[in-house]
């Protein structure tokens, strides 16, 4: 039942049980006939019935402090988080109609503490199990970060490996292609670059001038100066030749004494000064053996000029170049000779530059 309901049926029974006894005990007297008496006892009725309906209102309050009390308590505990303690109340089930408010109120107060427990216990262990999540995601990223360092390194180490074994290989290269004495092309470089240069000569049509010489009685130096002079020879010599052609000549050692030039973009006439200048440097320098002895040497050179079609093959062209070589040894040496395509023939070429002429290829006897 309610707790107004109660207080009313409380406030009545006090107004109207004193009410019920005036009028019972004076039923019988004359007081009972009076007419001002039945209109002070209906007025005493009416009163009551007044007063008890009305009383609740203002004693429920005063009625009410001690469970209010009570909620004001709890309520404080619960802002301080003790769910533990709840209020008191006579039943936890009961029919709403019968209910007292408060009590109501405070059976409600002790389920909401009851589910704010629960979540913040759930919620405690969810904060627990994102906490070791968040250690073991820590643990995770300090492994992670620990291999991403060494990857790191490693990978600096690889590069710096690739780097030198891509310097290694470029070294590799530089001393397969190049002769370890002159620093000068090897034979295996030169016949590289021979067969790129002929594949241009027959695609794009460009001249293309091939010069091989040999130092004239080179054995002669070997033996009388010894080896180790003779390859001081050999080196400036290289020297020499490489000073005179230009960069995009090539210049090898493709034997003991013998060199190859390859001219490419050049055509006989050209093939010819730049021979006619490389016979000359070399006879007018002097080759040092020691700090006071000096010796003067010779080359014989042979060579081969491809300008037009129809070309021959590459080894054919190689070797007109080093029949005009032999020619010009067995024509005395220190001369040069040309082979000419055209003719299939050998020519030497004279000295008629040096006397004001043009110096150009003119047959001879053995041609």
């Amino acid at each position: 039942m309610k707790l107004e309901t109660k207080l009313r049926i409380a406030y009545l029974c006090i107004a109207l049980i004193p009410l019920a006894l005036v009028f019972g005990m004076t039923r019988d007297s004359p007081v009972y006939y009076d007419k001002y008496y039945s209109q002070a006892m209906a007025a005493a009725v009416a009163v009551a019935i007044l007063l008890g309906l009305a009383s609740p209102w203002f004693t429920g309050g005063w009625l009410l402090c001690n469970q209010l009390n009570m909620v004001r308590a709890f309520c404080a505990r619960v802002k301080n988080g003790n769910y533990r303690h709840v209020l008191p109340v006579p039943n936890e089930q009961s029919d709403w109609d019968d209910e007292n408010e408060i009590i109501a109120l405070m059976r409600d107060m002790n389920w909401m503490a009851r589910q704010i427990a629960s979540r913040e216990q759930e919620l405690q262990q969810s904060i627990a199990e994102l906490n070791q999540s968040r250690q073991q995601i820590s643990r995770q990223k300090s492994v992670l970060e620990q291999a991403n360092n060494e990857l790191i390194e490693t990978q600096i180490s690889l590069k710096q490996r690739t780097t030198e074994l891509e310097q290694a290989c470029q070294n590799m290269q530089v001393m397969a292609m190049t002769d370890p004495l002159t620093k000068i092309a090897n034979r295996r470089w030169f016949f590289h670059e021979l067969e790129r240069e002929f594949f241009a000569l027959t695609q794009n049509r460009e001249p293309l001038s091939l010069l091989i010489l040999d130092i004239d009685h080179f054995k002669r130096v070997n033996d009388q100066y010894g080896h180790q002079n003779g390859d001081r020879v050999l080196v400036d010599l290289a020297a020499i030749v490489r000073r005179v052609v230009r960069t995009i000549d090539l210049v090898a050692r493709i034997g003991g004494e013998e060199f190859a030039v390859l001219l490419p973009g050049t055509d006989g006439n050209g093939a010819q000064r730049t021979a006619r200048k490389i016979q000359q440097a070399i006879a007018g320098a002097a080759f040092a053996l020691t700090d006071r002895q000096q010796i003067k040497i010779t080359v014989s050179i042979g060579m081969c000029s491809l300008a037009r079609p129809p070309f021959p093959t590459l080894d054919s062209f190689y070797n007109f170049a080093d029949q005009a070589l032999y020619q010009s040894k067995d024509s005395g040496r220190d001369a040069i000779c040309v082979y000419d395509p055209q003719a299939a023939a050998v020519c030497r070429l004279d000295r008629s530059k040096e006397r004001g002429g043009n110096g150009l290829c003119h047959r001879n006897p053995f041609c």
